[in-house]
C-alpha cells in the first residue's frame, strides 16, 4: 500500500473514531440532561421553596415556571440525539440545551455562587465532542443568559436583587478563560486521534504484508514438502511422524534400518515393538507424559529387532503445532549409539584397572617403605651409639654425615609411607580429646631450634574464641603445621614466623577452625602457587639444591587437611 492510500486509509479511519466519539457523547448528554431535569424537578420541589422564602415551604410561582421549562429544554436536544446522532445540529442544539439547563438549576439555588461551577463543569463535558466550536456556542449562550437574567431578573443568577452590568462580564470572563484550555484540549484531542489513525494505518498494512508473506510461504512449504520426505529419508539418522495420539505416520530408511522393521510394521502403534521389552514399560510412560503435555522427549534407551540384535540409542521427540499453538503430532529422530556406549564401557574398565594398579603400587611402596624404615633407624641408632665412643675429629665428622644422612632419608621415608598410606585409602584417622592450645605450640617448640638457629623470630597466638578442648586427631594436626611450619622456615632467611589459630564457624557439635603460617620469606609468584600442594614439586627446582625437601610435605598436608 503507497503512502497516499495510507494516508486516504488514515483519514477513513479518523473520520470513524471522531463519529464514534460524537455518537458516544451525545447518548451520554441525553442521559445527562435527563438526569439534571429530574434533578431539577426535585430541586425546585423541595430546595428552592427554602431558598427563595428562608425557612417559609410555599411554592414560589417562578419554580413553577422552572419546572415548565426543564422538560422544554431537554426535549429537542433529546430527540435530536436519538434521531440524528454525531450530526452537527445535534451537538450543538445539546451545547444550548447543557448550558441553558445549567442556568435553570443555577436559579433553583436562587443564584448561589457555588452552583455556578455547574457552568465549567457542563463546558467540560462539551469538550468530549473535541469539536471546540461546540464550546463557542455554549459560551455565547452563557454569556448571553448572564446578560439578560443579570438585567431583568439578578436574583435568579446572582442571588441579589440588583446586580451591576460588569458582574455579568466578570462571569463571561472566566468563561473564556475556561474556553481557552478546554479549546486547546480539543484540538491535542484531534491531533492525537489523527495521529492514532495514522499509525492504525501504518500498522494495517503491515498486516497486510505479513499476511501476504505468510501466504506466500505456505505455498513454498506445501510445494517443498515431498522434498522434505526425500531429505528426512536420506538423513542419517532415524525419523519418525505421529499424530497426537502417538500412532505413527512415517518414519525413513535409517529407522527402518536401525529397528528391523519396514514402513508398514512401524505405522500405527506398531512401531513401539521395536523398544526392547524391558526398556519399555520406562519409555511408555515417559512417552505419554510428554505428549499428553505436549512437551519433549530425550532420553537413552535399546532397540531389539526381530532378529534379536540389541542397540543402544538416543532418542529425541518434539511436538509439532498448527497456527492456533494445537499439538497435531510429533517428529521423532533417534540416534545409533550402540558403539559409542560400547567405548564408554570400555574406558570404564580401563580406568578400574588403572585405580587399581595404583591402589597395588601403592600398598606396594607403602609395604617397601615400612621394610626400608626398619633397617634405617638401626643405621642411625648405631650412629648414635658410635659417636658416643671416642673418636678423632675426621672419624666424628664422618660419623656425624652418616647420622644426618640417615635421619634426611627417614624423613623422606615416612613421608613416602604416609603419601602411600593416603592414596591407598589405609590412613586412620583418631578421635580422643585434645587441647588445641598445647598442640600449636608442641609444634612450634619442635621447630623452634631450627628457627633460632637461623635467627628467626617464631611463634604462635590462638584467638580468645577458639574452644581450647576439641574431639580429633592431634597427632596428625601437628604433623600438618610442623610441615607449615617447617616450610616457612625453610624459605625465610630473616623475619619471622607467626602461627595463628582463629574460629570460623561453630555448631552444637562441630568446630570449623583456620590455622594460619606467615613469615617473611622469599615468596611465590602467581604461577609457582599453581604448584603448591602437588606431590613430588616444588615452586622453583632450583630451591630443591638451596633448601631441600621432596616436595611431599604440603602434599600430605593437604590431603589430611581433605
Amino acid at each position: 500500500m503507497h503512502s497516499v492510500e495510507v494516508d486516504q486509509r488514515a483519514g477513513v479511519l479518523y473520520q470513524q473514531d471522531r463519529a464514534a466519539i460524537l455518537r458516544r457523547t451525545d447518548r451520554l448528554f441525553a442521559g445527562l440532561m435527563l438526569v439534571e431535569m429530574l434533578a431539577g424537578i426535585g430541586g425546585a420541589l423541595w430546595l428552592s421553596p427554602l431558598t427563595w422564602k428562608g425557612m417559609s415551604s410555599t411554592t414560589h410561582p417562578h419554580v413553577w415556571a422552572a419546572l415548565l421549562l426543564g422538560p422544554i429544554i431537554v426535549c429537542f436536544p433529546i430527540a435530536l440525539t436519538l434521531a440524528r446522532p454525531g450530526a452537527v445540529l445535534t451537538r450543538h442544539a445539546v451545547a444550548v440545551g447543557q448550558m441553558l439547563m445549567s442556568g435553570l438549576l443555577i436559579q433553583f439555588t436562587g443564584g448561589r455562587i457555588e452552583t455556578h461551577f455547574i457552568i465549567f463543569g457542563s463546558l467540560a463535558f462539551l469538550a468530549f465532542y473535541r469539536d471546540w466550536p461546540v464550546l463557542i456556542t455554549a459560551s455565547l449562550v452563557v454569556v448571553v443568559d448572564h446578560l439578560v437574567r443579570g438585567f431583568i431578573w439578578p436574583e435568579s443568577v446572582f442571588g441579589v436583587l440588583t446586580a451591576p452590568i460588569w458582574r455579568s462580564f466578570e462571569h463571561a470572563g472566566w468563561v473564556v478563560f475556561i474556553d481557552i484550555f478546554l479549546v486547546t484540549a480539543c484540538l491535542q484531542g484531534v491531533r492525537e486521534m489523527m495521529a492514532n489513525a495514522g499509525r492504525q494505518a501504518r500498522l494495517e498494512t503491515v498486516n497486510a504484508y505479513i499476511e501476504q508473506v505468510v501466504q506466500t510461504r505456505t505455498l513454498e512449504l506445501k510445494a517443498s514438502e515431498e522434498l522434505s520426505r526425500s531429505l528426512m529419508d536420506a538423513a542419517p539418522i532415524g525419523v519418525i511422524r505421529t499424530d497426537a495420539g502417538g500412532r505413527c505416520l512415517f518414519t525413513n530408511s535409517c529407522w527402518q534400518e536401525i529397528t528391523g522393521l519396514s514402513s508398514d510394521q512401524s505405522l500405527g502403534e506398531d512401531w513401539t515393538r521395536a523398544v526392547h521389552p524391558d526398556d519399555l514399560p520406562m519409555f511408555l510412560s515417559d512417552w505419554e507424559a510428554a505428549t499428553s503435555e505436549g512437551g519433549s522427549l530425550s532420553r537413552e534407551f535399546r532397540f531389539r529387532t526381530p532378529q534379536g540384535d540389541v542397540r543402544w540409542v538416543h532418542g529425541r521427540t518434539a511436538p509439532m503445532r498448527d497456527d492456533a499453538g494445537i499439538v497435531v503430532g510429533h517428529v521423532g529422530a533417534v540416534e545409533d549409539i550402540t558403539l559409542r556406549r560400547q567405548a564408554v564401557e570400555d574406558l570404564r574398565s580401563a580406568k578400574n584397572l588403572a585405580e587399581e594398579a595404583t591402589r597395588t603400587k601403592s600398598n606396594f611402596l607403602a609395604t617397601m617403605s615400612h621394610e626400608i624404615r626398619t633397617p634405617m633407624n638401626g643405621v642411625i641408632g648405631m650412629t648414635g651409639l658410635l659417636l658416643d665412643t671416642d673418636l678423632d675429629a675426621e672419624q666424628r665428622k664422618y660419623a656425624e654425615t652418616v647420622r644426618n644422612s640417615g635421619q634426611a632419608l627417614l624423613s623422606l621415608i615416612n613421608d613416602i609411607l604416609d603419601f602411600s598410606k593416603i592414596e591407598a585409602g589405609k590412613l586412620q584417622l583418631e578421635v580422643i580429646e585434645f587441647d588445641v592450645r598445647t598442640a600449636l605450640e608442641e609444634a612450634v617448640e619442635l621447630l623452634a631450634e631450627r628457627a633460632y638457629a637461623k635467627k628467626l623470630e617464631i611463634g604462635s597466638l590462638v584467638n580468645h574464641d577458639v574452644p581450647l578442648v576439641l574431639r580429633g586427631d592431634p597427632g596428625r594436626l601437628r604433623q600438618i603445621l610442623i610441615n607449615l611450619i617447617g616450610n616457612a622456615i625453610k624459605f625465610t632467611l630473616k623475619g619471622e614466623v607467626i602461627v595463628r589459630a582463629m574460629l570460623v564457624t561453630q555448631t552444637a557439635d562441630d568446630v570449623l577452625l583456620r590455622f594460619e603460617v606467615t613469615d617473611t620469606g622469599v615468596g611465590l609468584s602467581g604461577a609457582s602457587q599453581l604448584k603448591l600442594f602437588q606431590p613430588f614439586s616444588q615452586a622453583d627446582s632450583s630451591t630443591t639444591r638451596q633448601f631441600g625437601g621432596t616436595g611431599l610435605g604440603l602434599a600430605i598436608s593437604r590431603q589430611l587437611a581433605e
